[in-house]
């Protein structure tokens, strides 16, 4: 019979559950609760809810960890009657006898890095037992006894235990400062990984990238990023949430491996399983389909669910270095979302001794929430508070402190953000989706004074039908052709600084072109669309080609004027057109869109009527020679170009009836051609957009002519919506529905007025000595 004092421990319920396999009774105390001391009690392990000599019994194999001490009552109970007391990492070292050890140690990473072993080694059918720090979601158990020769064990150094294993191979993943309390000096520190290292027979894998184990001289092999390792990583990218590397052996390239996971640091992980399994002789197509099967572990960036848009995980990171790298990954995976970071501290010492560190942790967050530190049994240390430290952080991030016991039902997320519980404390037991989570304040703004107003009602109508109404709560506003808001300017800017974000849905003047989006600039309030200085260059199609052909953009040759310049010295002017164009050209609004305010002029006495026709909608216009060739438009949202839709046009000039009419022509969503040519369309949108300092969405013209050329046409910041337009057209094809890419549209937003927020912070001086 086992008793295990402080059985709910991680490393705890691994040994009672591979004891138990091996055919003995177990029974444990601990005073905590949590759903590992659920999960042993489901499998009839027997769980004492408080700590009592009277669990002890004669004759019973007693079993505690680093944190009991011998007054602790069932461990001073077990000493008077004489029972054999084993640590366990002792426990741990006699069930590893007769088998082949296979260790994974470090200060960060060992976990993740352990049950990554374990899944590849039982994808291999080796039938491995297994004692891991954490969870396996593809097994359920950090527990198991295999009938295999191997033996997969997370060798922890926090109490230098892991000087107790003898092993067959190894894996030191890096060493940096933790656990000082026990380790008092660094050199120690260096010291306990040295000697594991030299107990391993057959030597470890240890990380090139880590500069103190690249000055061990350790036995094995070492694998990382540097070119210098045995093992190097080329060519990682991670995509979303999930990754994707090359490795190269000596001259054996490993192309395209992926994993499930996020961070620099998972590929790391991966790299030195990949070899350790090698060494073993496990194939390389076993180990390929074992990383792409790998469902992570339990408390490792675990994803806990959704609600209204939001994402939860949860992770265990403590260590400042951990919840840096946590936080970058993070950041990555979910883009341009509000990453909100939810922080424990762990135990008062740590927290004193990593105070600076962890106030350098947090950057890639655009939140913090910071709560009461967890003692896991430590006493207080007085001024070391969680509360002191989110007045300290708040300097440097956003940062909130909410009492711990406020954190369900504390209002501070929003849809559409990542939120992350931190912790190696009971911060695991917070359920984030009981938190209060509201729906955004939009409103809509269609209509406006432009020639485009009827076109404005279109796209509004398509775009409030698809908005979901679990993230947003909507008002639509109409502003009349004349420019009013049918209410006072005081009421309108009451009402709007109320508003969560504003999406106007205006085109051409007066809406497209900036004037909006500076107001809302002005009330600080977010709003749908790219910013206002991108606004007014795009609607200017003339600043838009001088710009562009600054970048070495093709565009079509053209000339500018003033409508004034016109009417005061029209004859000059003409001569200038007659002199630089041949018919057939066109004559443009400036700051029109394309449907409006364009004449193709076949005769020369067709100019004067033209442009004073263009006088009553615009102040300047422009003359372009006309270009043979098909007409391409590249869809934006975010940062993502789409493949490029054609316009089937009926006439020359694409008209209102052909774009915005059930009559007209459809647009084809994504052009037939080679992928090349495609491709070059697209790096001279993405140049276009990037100079514009486009953000959110927009749509990008193009001609292509029959030599291969992609000659800019214009740039539309706020592109129609309506269910004629190419704009919804272009991302159906691609898979999005307008729900999804309103939701896309209104992220990309957000991050940019956070984005724009952060860079007017004033500097933060110090305050003047008088």
């Amino acid at each position: 019979m086992f008793h295990f004092i402080g059985i709910g421990g991680i490393g705890m319920s691994a040994l009672a559950r591979i004891v138990q396999s091996r055919g003995a009774k177990v029974q444990g105390s601990d005073t905590a609760a949590g759903y590992l001391l659920e999960g042993l009690k489901k499998e009839g392990i027997t769980v004492f809810p408080a700590h009592d000599r009277a669990h002890v019994k004669p004759g019973m194999d007693i079993v505690y960890s680093t944190g009991i001490l011998p007054h602790h009552s069932e461990y001073a109970a077990a000493l008077q009657q004489g029972n054999r007391i084993l640590h366990r990492s002792e426990l741990l070292a006699k069930l590893m006898e007769g088998k082949e050890a296979l260790l994974v140690t470090g200060t960060h990473g060992k976990t993740t890095t352990s049950v990554l072993l374990a899944h590849v080694v039982q994808c291999a059918g080796l039938d491995a037992s297994f004692a891991l720090g954490g969870i396996p979601l593809n097994y359920g158990v950090n527990g198991y006894h295999g009938a295999g020769s191997y033996f997969v064990a997370e060798a922890d150094e926090s109490d230098g235990s892991f000087l107790n294993y003898r092993g067959k191979v190894g894996i030191i993943t890096n060493i940096e400062e933790d656990h000082m309390t026990y380790w008092k000096t660094r050199e120690a520190l260096i010291e306990g990984f040295r000697l594991f290292a030299a107990q391993v027979k057959e030597g470890v894998w240890w990380c090139q990238d880590d500069p103190t184990l690249t000055q061990l001289a350790l036995k094995g092999k070492s694998y990382g990023f540097s070119p210098h390792a045995h093992l190097q990583i080329t060519h990682f990218s991670q995509n979303g949430w999930g990754l994707t590397f090359d490795l190269k052996q000596g001259n054996t390239p490993y192309h395209t491996l992926t994993l499930p996971l996020i961070g620099r640091h998972n590929a790391l992980n991966a790299a030195a399983v990949f070899g350790l399994a090698l060494d073993l002789g496990i194939q390389e197509n076993i180990i390929r389909t074992a990383f792409q099967t790998f469902r992570g572990v339990k408390r490792r960036m675990e994803r806990r669910g959704e609600k209204r848009g939001v994402l939860f995980f949860d992770d265990y990171a403590h260590h400042p270095t951990e919840i840096q790298t946590t936080l970058e990954a993070a950041r990555k995976a979910c883009g341009k979302r509000r990453l909100v970071a939810i922080f424990q501290p762990h135990r008062f010492s740590r927290f004193t001794d990593c105070w600076d560190l962890f106030l350098e942790s947090f950057h890639a967050a655009d939140l913090v929430c910071v709560t009461d530190v967890y003692g896991a049994g430590e006493e207080p240390i007085e001024g070391v508070t969680g509360k002191k430290f989110a007045e300290a952080l708040k300097h440097k991030i956003p940062t909130l402190f909410i009492p711990r016991e406020e954190l369900s039902h504390a209002h501070f997320l929003r849809p559409h953000d990542v939120a992350i519980t931190l912790g190696a404390g009971d911060i695991t037991n917070l359920d984030l989706s009981q938190c209060p989570i509201e729906p955004l304040q939009m409103t809509v703004l269609q209509g406006g004074r432009s020639a485009e107003h009827e076109v404005s009602l279109l796209s509004s109508k398509t775009i409030s039908a698809a908005i979901d109404p679990d993230l947003y709560t909507v008002e639509t506003w109409t502003i009349s052709k004349e420019g009013g808001w049918g209410r006072s300017m005081a009421d309108v800017i009451t009402h709007l600084l109320t508003q969560d974000l504003i999406f106007p849905i205006l085109h051409g003047p007066f809406g497209e072109d900036g004037m909006l989006q500076g107001f809302f600039e002005t009330l600080n309030i977010p709003y749908v669309g790219p910013d206002f200085r991108a606004c007014v260059v795009a609607m200017d199609k003339a600043w838009t080609k001088a710009i562009a052909q600054s970048y070495g953009i093709h565009v079509v040759r053209f000339l500018s004027f003033s409508v004034e310049a016109w009417q005061s010295n029209c004859d000059s002017i003409k001569e200038q057109i007659i002199t630089n164009f041949s018919p057939p050209f066109y004559i443009k609004a400036v700051h029109l869109g394309s449907t409006f305010g364009v004449h193709r002029i076949t005769a020369y006495d067709e100019i004067a009527s033209a442009i004073n026709s263009i006088a009553q909608l615009d102040y300047a216009f422009l003359v372009e020679e006309e270009v043979i060739g098909r007409e391409i438009e590249f869809g934006f949202l975010g940062d993502t170009v789409s493949e490029g839709a054609e316009v089937i046009r009926s006439d020359a000039i694409h008209t209102y009836e052909n774009k915005y009419s059930l009559s007209g022509n459809p647009s084809i969503p994504q052009a037939p051609m080679p992928f090349n040519v495609m491709e070059a369309g697209k790096k001279a949108a993405t140049t276009v957009y990037q100079a514009l300092h486009c953000s959110s969405l927009a749509r990008i013209d193009f001609f292509l002519t029959a030599d291969g050329r992609w000659i800019l046409n214009e740039v539309n910041p706020i592109p129609g919506f309506t269910p004629m337009s190419v704009y919804p057209a272009i991302w159906k094809a691609e898979g999005l529905s307008m729900r999804e890419v309103i939701n896309e549209m209104v992220i990309a937003s957000l991050y940019r007025h956070r984005m724009q927020r952060k860079s007017l912070q004033p500097p933060k001086v110090p305050p003047m000595e008088l």
